[in-house]
């Protein structure tokens, strides 16, 4: 599979469906599953919150997630990154 930097509605929605949701530690997120575009299984550790505020929230925010598979090299990857490419909006 060639590298890509591409999104859709539809990687979303696959990573959605079958994406596992761990917190291993106040603050963090860590989603795994395959990527829904190679297919190939990824980690993306994140924090569900950057600062704390008085202010209580009222709408959930999407993360930006992308693929971070690190078993394979892509045709055309640039160098020192990892991943297919994908990136989609998750919301938590």
């Amino acid at each position: 599979m060639r590298y890509s930097e591409e999104t859709s509605e539809e990687f979303a929605a696959r990573a959605a469906a079958s994406f596992t949701v761990t917190r291993p530690s106040r603050g963090s997120i860590v989603l795994s599953g395959a990527c829904p575009r190679c297919s190939s299984s990824m980690v993306f550790p994140t924090v569900d919150r950057l600062y704390r505020s008085a202010a209580p929230e009222t709408e959930a925010k999407p993360i930006l997630v992308f693929c971070t598979a690190t078993d394979q090299e892509y045709e055309g990857q640039p160098k020192g990154r990892v991943g297919c490419g994908a990136y989609w909006n998750l919301v938590l």
